[in-house]
């Protein structure tokens, strides 16, 4: 199973992958973004030198856990936004995803920043 935690996003000319969890925004160039395309459409064990060198460090700032598939891309408008301000939680479930990450809160510049962008 493949586990993909980045959004790739266009504003303007540019193009920004935005880590879901790890809250890592980074500004990549269009060769970037055709690399990743072509990471896409091949199996790991096929990938040239420079390919695994991305998907290495893709993995290093955990945009992805263990391989990925079709790359989401946003080209419209979002329709929906599920707002995590928080993932304190006082229940310890075994077979919650997020018991692997550390804590995180959103500052409310943040937020405001999110929704900014969400309602553009």
């Amino acid at each position: 199973m493949r586990y993909l935690n980045f959004l790739i996003k266009r504003k303007g000319k540019d193009y920004y992958l935005y880590g879901l969890t790890s809250n890592v925004v980074i500004k990549i160039n269009p060769y970037t973004l055709q690399l990743l395309e072509k990471i896409a459409k091949k199996s790991l064990n096929k990938l040239n030198k420079e390919e695994i060198f991305l998907y290495n460090e893709l993995k290093k700032y955990e945009f992805i856990r263990k391989g990925f598939s079709d790359l989401p891309y946003n080209q419209g408008k979002l329709e929906k936004l599920d707002l995590q301000i928080t993932s304190r939680c006082n229940l310890n479930c075994r077979h919650c995803l997020w018991s692997e990450f550390p804590i995180t809160e959103l500052s409310y510049d943040k937020i405001k920043e999110i929704l900014f962008d969400f309602k553009n």
